[in-house]
């Protein structure tokens, strides 16, 4: 097909499809679907929630995308938190896939009371713990 920088006047017409009286013998194919990560690809919402403890620079928490190779894993985020930080709700899009979640703390004694967190899926706790 061609383009052309000034309109036609003239409308054009296309041919109806045709359908046939009787049906082939020949199966048709067609290709699978594609999928990519265009702003119409369908998400999984989650919440990563974080009430810090008093130690809040000690934690850090990271969700990587796992694609079944055990020696590498997509990172998708990551988050350090800074002294002065009380707490994280942050919201995001995940594509259709497995995940995994990883908190750390840097001193090794985890997040002590009242601190905790969750991921959270709608109404759904994902994992949580504290």
């Amino acid at each position: 097909p061609s383009l052309s920088s000034s309109p036609s006047l003239v409308p054009s017409t296309s041919q109806s499809p045709s359908l046939s009286s009787s049906p082939s013998l020949v199966p048709s194919t067609s290709q699978p679907p594609s999928y990519s990560s265009s702003p119409t690809e369908t998400c999984y919402w989650i919440t990563v929630a974080i009430i810090y403890d008093s130690y809040p620079s000690e934690t850090s928490w990271d969700i990587k995308k796992n694609d079944n190779n055990i020696f590498e894993s997509e990172l998708i985020v990551s988050h350090s938190a800074e002294d002065g930080d009380t707490s994280l709700a942050k919201s995001l899009c995940l594509p259709m896939g497995e995940y995994e979640y990883t908190i750390y703390d840097s001193y090794g004694d985890g997040i002590y009371p009242p601190g905790y967190y969750n991921v959270t899926s709608g109404d759904n706790v994902l994992i949580a713990g504290g």
